[in-house]
């Protein structure tokens, strides 16, 4: 009973420290202390420990000897990093998805498209109690897979991490990008219910790749300035 208590503790501390960290509340190479942090959170310090460790895992925390724990500093050449990993993954997911989504879940999934699409060019935006997990065609694709390995690396090793660059980039989330990816989601799909695989691996390494190249772009663009 203790155990499961301080399991939901360390995951309240995980999640709450994760969201300050992408939201920028917790800044670049600022220090975490565990004691600090412990009497915030009214714990001891062993959940608050766990859940260091797990941000840890996830990059945003990282212990240098002599100096403690400290919030990532950003690295556009991390995030690269992550995006050509993504894509390899994401391609190979659209790949195990045309052998093994049923027909009925691809139909749902052009319909979430088609309704993402519609309230992009009616209200302009797609808000946060508008969209979920159920309408991320990025989570449904790595899911629809069916490799719970594959799922967690895309959908959880890597989530926070993209989150936390796309803050960094508003531009990521403007309606302009939207409406374009949402296309090239089109088009994916269309691979997948036609039951072509590679097809589908391909267009998806293709729309990772194209992401890659606009951020690159824009970081040059803000460097110049």
């Amino acid at each position: 009973m203790v155990n499961q208590k301080r399991e939901t503790t360390s995951d309240r501390i995980f999640q709450l420290l994760s969201e300050e960290i992408i939201n920028g509340h917790l800044k670049s190479q600022e220090k975490i202390s565990e004691p600090a942090l412990a009497r915030r959170f009214g714990t001891s310090r062993a959940p608050v420990r766990e859940a260091i460790r797990r941000m840890e895992e996830r990059g945003l925390i990282v212990r240098k000897p002599h100096s403690g724990c400290r919030v990532a500093a950003f690295s556009m050449k991390k995030f690269l990093e992550i995006f050509e990993i993504r894509g390899h993954l994401e391609g190979l997911a659209c790949r195990l998805v045309a052998e093994r989504m049923s027909d009925e879940e691809l139909a749902r999934l052009r319909e979430s498209l088609e309704k993402q699409l519609r309230i992009i060019q009616s209200d302009g935006e797609v808000s946060a109690e508008r969209y979920d997990k159920s309408m991320d065609f990025h989570y449904i694709i790595a899911h629809g897979s069916g490799n719970a390995a594959l799922a967690r690396l895309l959908c959880d090793d890597f989530k926070d991490l993209i989150n936390l660059y796309r803050k960094r980039y508003t531009w990521i989330g403007s309606n302009d990008t939207r409406t374009r990816s949402i296309r090239e989601h089109m088009r994916i799909l269309e691979a997948l219910e036609e039951r072509d695989g590679l097809f589908a691996e391909t267009i998806m390494r293709r729309h990772i790749a194209s992401a890659m190249d606009k951020i690159k772009e824009n970081d040059q663009t803000n460097l110049l300035g």
